[in-house]
């Protein structure tokens, strides 16, 4: 396994703070020996070398929660994490499996360039996580397959315009793109920049002004810190019809050649790295089905009110600088389906690691899913919530119980409200209450 390019970088001091510092290999193996792994344990710098680990080994896999940590023991993933710990200190002692895991991935990433980009694994990653969206997978694999033969300028980023409904995977397709590239992805929520001084948080205040220092050090910046610390990030600009104009303007440099300046003008450079755009602009229901307005399909024409709402929205020179304009579509009942199994295998593969249970999902409570946790306006983004709700809790409930035992099969049914039958037993929540009745 090859060395990582981080391998200089420790964690300055555990339990808190995130700050970071340089350490001679000498420090950093007397830091990493002799400190408690049970510290590291939700530090954000930890888990950052723990979301990169995972985006080079299980691409696709959404990170954060019980997800990413599930994988961390699958193998040949546990294998490669357990084989580079026992390497770096054979002595110390780990309190369980997942910390052992973690206190690898500190030491062990793989190093790779900055820019370096696998058009393929990106692929892969996209057709077995993204549903449906074809014309969204093939336009960005093609765009990064320019880059990865360099039949492109690259010190030009990757500027993608995600238009679809919402719930239907752009903000998802951008970060399985990053994850399995193994940047660093952050999202910025645009809403929250609907005013020009709001833009202060982005950029750095400027000098003079309130939050430009605290406690005499200087504050640069969301994106200037981001960009200075991990220059090939991938940025997720969500919702960007949503942010004062002025951001637009801003970002003309920053599309063009990968430049941010700060408040006091001096420019840091994405360099290897992405910007995601997400809208919802020109996304129109009720416009009518198949053939129609006046010999135009309706494709046809919600194609061209969605270019006459960008060119309202957002200035030429914005525009002229997007790499790929990605349409996204509503998702068709079968997919939304195909939504409902893959969140629900999530819970099946956390069932199998804690409990050892076989969980299945009858057709008619795929169904109720999809009724239940999906809509015109908001997409498939209520089905989390709703298998949460009505599948986890539940099932959560009855193995404290005891009424589900270790090693078995539960079926769950829909009939007015989730049903979960075992070999011995069948059980649902009614009013927060669970009732036991006969299989």
């Amino acid at each position: 396994m090859g060395r990582s390019r981080y391998v200089d970088v420790g964690i300055k001091h555990i339990g808190g703070s995130t700050r970071i510092k340089k350490l001679t290999p000498s420090q950093r193996d007397s830091f990493y020996k002799n400190s408690k792994i049970a510290d590291f344990i939700g530090n954000d710098a930890f888990e950052r070398y723990q979301y990169s680990i995972i985006g080079r080994l299980a691409p696709g896999v959404s990170l954060g929660g019980f997800d990413s940590v599930m994988v961390l023991t699958e193998a040949p993933v546990r294998d490669e994490l357990y084989a580079a710990c026992v390497a770096i200190n054979p002595a110390i002692e780990f309190s369980s499996m997942r910390e052992r895991l973690r206190f690898a991935i500190t030491e062990y990433m793989p190093a790779h360039s900055v820019t370096a980009i696998d058009a393929v694994a990106v692929g892969k990653a996209l057709r077995e996580r993204i549903i449906e969206q074809r014309e969204g997978i093939g336009g960005v694999c093609a765009t990064l397959e320019r880059y990865q033969a360099g039949l492109i300028d690259t010190k030009v980023p990757p500027n993608f315009f995600f238009l679809g409904p919402s719930g239907v995977g752009k903000t998802l397709l951008a970060t399985t793109v990053g994850n399995t590239l193994g940047r660093v992805t952050r999202r910025i929520n645009c809403g929250d920049y609907q005013q020009d001084h709001e833009l202060a948080r982005l950029l750095g205040a400027p000098p003079g002004y309130v939050g430009y220092e605290d406690n005499g050090v200087r504050r640069k910046g969301i994106i200037i810190d981001l960009v200075e610390e991990n220059p090939n990030a991938v940025i997720i600009w969500d919702e960007i019809e949503k942010a004062h104009p002025a951001l637009h303007n801003m970002l003309l440099l920053f599309m063009e050649k990968g430049i941010v300046e700060d408040s006091d003008g001096e420019q840091y450079q994405l360099d290897g790295g992405m910007n995601f755009f997400t809208s919802n602009v020109g996304n129109r229901s009720g416009m009518g089905d198949g053939i129609g307005f006046a010999g135009r399909t309706k494709h046809k024409v919600q194609e061209e009110y969605r270019d006459d709402e960008l060119r309202r929205q957002f200035p030429s020179e914005f525009l002229g600088r997007v790499s790929r304009i990605v349409p996204f579509m509503h998702l068709s009942q079968a997919g939304l389906s195909e939504v409902v199994r893959l969140e629900f295998e999530k819970v099946g593969r956390l069932a199998r690691l804690t409990h050892d249970l076989t969980l299945d999902l009858s057709s008619g409570a795929v169904q109720a899913i999809v009724e239940q946790g999906t809509s015109e306006d908001y997409g498939a983004r209520r089905i989390t919530n709703v298998i949460t709700e009505g599948v986890t809790e539940p099932l959560s409930a009855a193995i404290n119980r005891g009424r589900v035992v270790e090693s078995s099969e539960v079926r769950i049914e829909y009939d007015d409200g989730f049903i979960f039958r075992t070999g011995s037993c069948s059980f649902r929540f009614i009013d927060n209450e669970l009732e036991v009745g006969p299989n």
